[in-house]
């Protein structure tokens, strides 16, 4: 256990928990009012600045809209120890420890808590701020009324700045709640609509007892998420009208264009839903979305105009089930869509089992060696460290047979590849290693995935310009 943190103007009362990545504490202010707090301290390994900067801004934003629907923060501090938050403490519990110990809710309570989250989702995003990790364990109620109020704002991307899916804390806590432009395979950017995502994921599990995705092994989760399509709520629980399922499945969609785009839209049919329940103990069929309206514009990241080059491509991965090797050359001046025409193959490639790396020899920095070549390695170990325990242990195996000690010249260059191997002696200094004898070491790491069987596509692009 670490030391007990000591907070300046405040006094420390109780050690309640402690996780992989923060500590909670109970205690009060030191001031003539003494109000009782609930303290969190982050103890992070090199935390991103610019995460902590953001995360800093996220709560000072929350402070000013003072929401029902959020627990209170009185405080964000920077201490020596890491970043304190610091909320009002009031008797609540989670909603993870109301799942687990009741199972699937019932349609009254369900209503009684999902319509103020989603009406707190909406009141949110209309002042730009993003939760990043909707979740039962992120999730407060009250006791008496069973009001909900969200906590952890921004913790993802603090936490997980470069996510390690095969951190057993992260698989059991995160993962399955996870929205797919989350597990950073699809390369698009996370917008407000992986909250939608996410609180489709949480009222699965509040009417199912379970998310629609488990597995032990990571991959198989993001695979789910990315591929599988989850099995209707109204065919697992006859208690579970079809309107209140396909509201879940809407908000379950892959693409973020197809999901709700407002928590207005998701507060709006729920609550007709409750009405006509309450009413009339049923729910008739009505056009979900009605009152569905993005509060602001968001250029879609799907690519159109491009439907003949984007078929020829699947084409292509398609024929990675039959073991063909194929290169196909995607020319065009800088800016005209190269790399987001490639990445449209990127989900097929994972509904295929298969490896996508990506890397680009950009304008400011093609005159860096080996930069394209570097990024596609990246996403290579980062895929791999993704799968089961067996399997990673497998590669490591593999790649300390192909490298050996010449290995310790590949993790110079990039440094996520020591993950994968044992800390080899150094053979001699990096700088001194000539072109040659760098392009064998790429050649032989390549090869590794060639000798397993893996199915993968590659893209690199070079900039002329």
């Amino acid at each position: 256990m670490r030391a007990m943190l000591h907070l300046p103007n405040y006094v420390i009362t109780q050690h309640m928990g402690e996780g992989p990545n923060a500590s909670v504490y109970k205690g009060f202010s030191g001031e003539r009012v003494k109000r009782p707090c609930l303290i969190k301290q982050f103890h992070l390994t090199n935390p991103s600045v610019s995460n902590i900067a953001r995360t800093k801004q996220i709560y000072k934003n929350l402070q000013k809209l003072s929401s029902p629907g959020v627990l209170e923060i009185y405080e964000v501090l920077e201490q020596p120890e890491g970043l304190v938050l610091v909320f009002e403490d009031i008797p609540l519990f989670t909603l993870q420890s109301l799942l687990a110990a009741a199972g699937p809710i019932s349609l009254h309570l369900f209503f009684q808590i999902s319509i103020p989250l989603a009406a707190t989702l909406q009141e949110l995003h209309q002042h730009h701020i993003v939760h990043g990790s909707i979740k039962p364990a992120n999730i407060l109620i009250h006791p008496d009324t069973y009001q909900p109020k969200l906590w952890d704002f921004g913790i993802f991307s603090l936490i997980h700045p470069s996510i390690n899916f095969f951190d057993p804390h992260f698989l059991t806590a995160s993962l399955p709640y996870m929205s797919p432009e989350q597990s950073g395979r699809l390369h698009r950017t996370a917008d407000y609509r992986t909250d939608l995502y996410s609180l489709g994921i949480t009222f699965y599990e509040m009417l199912a007892g379970k998310p629609p995705f488990e597995s032990s092994d990571p991959l198989e989760i993001i695979h789910s998420h990315l591929a599988r399509n989850p099995k209707p709520l109204s065919a697992i629980s006859a208690n579970v009208p079809q309107l209140v399922s396909d509201i879940v499945l809407k908000l379950l969609a892959k693409e973020p264009a197809s999901r709700y785009q407002s928590g207005r839209g998701v507060w709006s049919d729920l609550a007709n839903c409750q009405h006509q329940f309450c009413r009339d103990e049923a729910i008739l069929p009505f056009k979900l979305g009605q009152y569905d309206q993005a509060d602001k514009f968001l250029i879609s990241q799907r690519l159109y105009g491009r439907d003949q080059e984007i078929k020829r491509l699947h084409r292509a991965v398609k024929s990675l089930n039959t073991c063909a090797k194929e290169i196909i050359l995607v020319t065009g001046e800088a800016g005209v869509g190269k790399s987001a025409l490639v990445n449209e193959i990127n989900s097929q490639v994972i509904r295929q089992q298969g490896y996508f790396a990506a890397g680009n020899y950009e304008q400011l920095t093609r005159n860096k060696a080996y930069s394209g070549i570097l990024q596609a390695v990246r996403h290579l170990v980062q895929q791999i460290l993704s799968e089961g325990e067996e399997q990673v242990a497998d590669w490591k195996r593999r790649f300390d047979l192909a490298l050996g000690r010449n290995a310790s010249v590949l993790i110079d260059l990039a440094p996520e590849i020591g993950q994968l191997l044992p800390a080899p002696a150094k053979s001699e200094p990096s700088v001194s290693v000539n072109p040659n004898r760098l392009n064998l070491l790429f050649e032989q790491f390549i090869g590794v995935f060639a000798a397993k069987g893996a199915r993968w596509s590659s893209f690199l692009t070079i900039y002329n310009g």
